[in-house]
């Protein structure tokens, strides 16, 4: 799908939610840390990028402005991979203050919600 044509989607969020998604794009500049190979997984051109448009993105998202697919897509994997031990934090809940489990019981009706395209992620060939 071309960038050109990705048109910004509203998607109604809790606050939990907008936490969640804002977390799993900002917690890359701390401990867990990525390389550019999973920054492109990810959606971005390099981890550069993932700290500036995700900057961008999570406060976007803490706004409840419209995004396009892609980034929701973006903020989405973000989340996914930084909600697992053994590539992103892991126990990020806890050092936000929340309950790992109200985490992964959020994670699917999210999921449901988002519009989420898989054509923007970079794929391991």
């Amino acid at each position: 799908m071309a960038e050109s044509t990705d048109r910004a989607v509203a998607v109604d969020l809790t606050e939990l939610e907008r936490s969640m998604l804002s977390i799993g794009l900002g917690d890359w500049g701390g401990p867990a840390s990525c390389g550019d190979a999973m920054a492109q997984v990810l959606g971005f051109r390099d981890v550069d990028d993932l700290h500036k448009q995700g900057e961008r993105i999570s406060e976007s998202i803490w706004r409840g402005e419209t995004q396009t697919r892609r980034d929701w897509t973006r903020a989405f994997a973000s989340l996914e991979v930084m909600l697992t031990d053994s590539l992103g934090s892991g126990e990020w809940g806890a050092i936000h203050g929340y309950v790992k489990e109200d985490l992964y019981a959020a994670l699917g009706p999210l999921r449901r919600k988002l519009p989420i395209d898989r054509s923007y992620l970079r794929t391991w060939r």
